[in-house]
């Protein structure tokens, strides 16, 4: 018996039969299920529970920094924590969206502190513009896109009925 199976609360539900529409669980036994499968997903890629992420409804002893995944309703909530301070990162329907932005942020988070991560888990960084007049001009565009994205991500977060996706999505 391996750790996940010691602390796996029982779950009814099966998350690769969602019951729901387009891949959104049906019913709590669905979510929690999807919970289960994500947390063995970044068990399985060597990630350190407690140390990198957390799961709600799996105890463990947290690191001050940490990457969280929570029900809230009927979303997968991705927050992460910092000495306390909590920033949500993604809210989304489907097990597979949130298995995604999960595991991206606990890469990042894992990568941050000297664990493995396998190649194509982390999306690729864009390179920066050169310091020519037009791409000044583009730069000053994408920082008013930027802006009016983060005022309508505020807007979103504070409902929690809404979805939320990771920035770089």
């Amino acid at each position: 018996m391996d750790r996940r199976d010691a602390t796996r609360p029982p779950v009814a539900g099966d998350p690769d039969d969602p019951g729901g529409p387009a891949g959104i669980p049906a019913d709590e036994a669905g979510r929690r299920a999807g919970l289960a499968a994500i947390r063995d997903s970044a068990l399985d890629l060597g990630f350190g529970e407690g140390d990198v992420f957390a799961v709600e409804g799996y105890p463990t002893s947290l690191s001050s920094e940490h990457v969280d995944l929570r029900l809230r309703g009927p979303l997968f909530e991705i927050r992460y924590s910092d000495l306390g301070r909590e920033t949500v990162l993604a809210r989304l329907a489907r097990v597979e969206d949130a298995r995604r932005a999960f595991l991206e942020a606990v890469g990042r988070e894992a990568q941050y502190r000297g664990y493995d991560v396998p190649p194509g888990l982390l999306p690729a960084r864009r390179p920066r513009a050169d310091s020519g007049s037009a791409a000044v001009a583009d730069e000053r565009a994408r920082l008013d896109a930027f802006t009016s994205a983060r005022r309508e991500r505020r807007r979103a977060v504070a409902d929690p009925r809404s979805e939320v996706y990771p920035d770089d999505w």
